[in-house]
């Protein structure tokens, strides 16, 4: 079970390889949904705070916004 924000966040980072350019994403998409069930609500407050932070500098990634259940919405442009 992951035990911070942090760590959550580094395991979607990882699965970033796996996601094709122009495909939209949350956050939620690169967790196994076990793993995600599992943490605690604020652990993934955190990783999504601490995943945004991250995307926000990151080359080749796009934040669209918000969706209509508030997770923030990502594309892959290269």
């Amino acid at each position: 079970m992951v035990s911070n924000g942090r760590e959550l966040a580094d395991i979607a980072l990882a699965a970033l390889n796996d996601v094709a350019i122009g495909a939209e994403f949350k956050l939620i998409d690169l967790v196994d949904l076990e793993v995600w069930s599992r943490a605690r609500i604020g652990v993934r407050r955190a990783a999504g705070t601490t995943f945004l932070a991250r995307m926000m500098i990151a080359p080749g990634i796009e934040c669209l916004g918000r969706d209509l259940e508030n997770h923030q919405r990502y594309r892959k442009v290269g």
